[in-house]
């Protein structure tokens, strides 16, 4: 695992409901401590600003979501061309 934490680009991908981003705030802490503002957050538009303003990451990929249907989308190809090098 010291390996891992040495990734220089790491990202986490949080794309779900807004109790989602809550239950799993203290995770998303650790892991910005953990990687030491090398952390990439891609997240639904608006949750930066309400849930993790206080983080030590490097950048939020804000995504748009679609909870139309029962499962909230995405568009993948969208984020794939905005995060540039990601190596975890």
């Amino acid at each position: 695992m010291p390996g891992r934490l040495n990734a220089s680009d790491p990202l986490l991908v949080l794309v779900n409901a807004w109790g989602d981003q809550l239950l799993n705030l203290p995770a998303i802490r650790a892991l910005a401590m953990l990687f030491e503002g090398r952390l990439s957050l891609a997240v639904r538009r608006g949750a930066p600003e309400v849930f993790f303003r206080e983080l030590p990451v490097r950048k939020f990929l804000e995504l748009d979501l679609d909870f139309s249907s029962l499962s909230g989308r995405f568009h993948a190809a969208e984020l794939a061309r905005r995060m540039g090098n990601c190596d975890l």
